[in-house]
């Protein structure tokens, strides 16, 4: 089963927790910031293994960094990104088997 928890971030925008209960993966769309993702992960005992990216812009990307560097979450978002957010290194872009067709699949 996939459980799906929407978290409030910023004062306007939020972040969207993707959870497999079979595989224990947990996918975050769109990071606004940090604070509440983990939070929420803590709570629920869950640990993020990908975010997910729709686009570049900083309500979207801000908690990124951290959230990187608590977890080695692995980031997957459009290429283009790459150039538009040159702060990011390539790393964060690694080819690497994704959660999403075993969550596509349910």
């Amino acid at each position: 089963m996939i459980t799906l928890v929407t978290l409030p971030c910023l004062t306007d925008n939020y972040a969207y927790l993707l959870h497999d209960d079979k595989t224990g993966a947990t996918v975050a769309v769109d990071v606004p910031d940090a604070g509440p993702i983990l939070h929420e992960l803590e709570m629920r005992g869950w640990p993020l293994t990908e975010i997910w990216l729709t686009h570049h812009h900083w309500d979207h990307i801000d908690g990124v960094g951290d959230l990187v560097a608590k977890t080695g979450a692995l980031v997957v978002g459009p290429l283009r990104m790459r150039t538009a957010c040159p702060h990011w290194t390539a790393l964060w872009f690694r080819a690497k088997a994704s959660a999403l067709p075993a969550m596509m699949s349910m």
